[in-house]
């Protein structure tokens, strides 16, 4: 009579053994924004509440991510720190 993972919210009820993630980065981030959701609902928050908090952190992470790839500020110019930012 043991733990057996199957609580709400267990990553073995929505994964499949030996399965890889196609896009690891944003399932995971779906996954944790309705783990949080369900928790939310759970404590009787309005679902107006819940869907206005998870808007809110897509778009940061959003905003964020769209700061990735080509066209980045580096603090750094061949391996030299510079006291200001540069373009690269």
């Amino acid at each position: 009579m043991g733990f057996r993972g199957k609580v709400p919210g267990a990553a073995t009820l929505h994964l499949a053994d030996g399965v890889a993630l196609l896009r690891p980065e944003e399932q995971v981030f779906a996954a944790m924004l309705g783990g949080f959701a369900d928790q939310q609902l759970a404590r009787n928050l309005a679902r107006s509440t819940v869907e206005g908090g998870e808007n809110t952190v897509k778009a940061f992470a959003a905003y964020v991510n769209a700061f990735r790839g080509s066209g980045r500020r580096r603090w750094w110019t061949n391996g030299s720190v510079t006291c200001a930012p540069c373009v690269t």
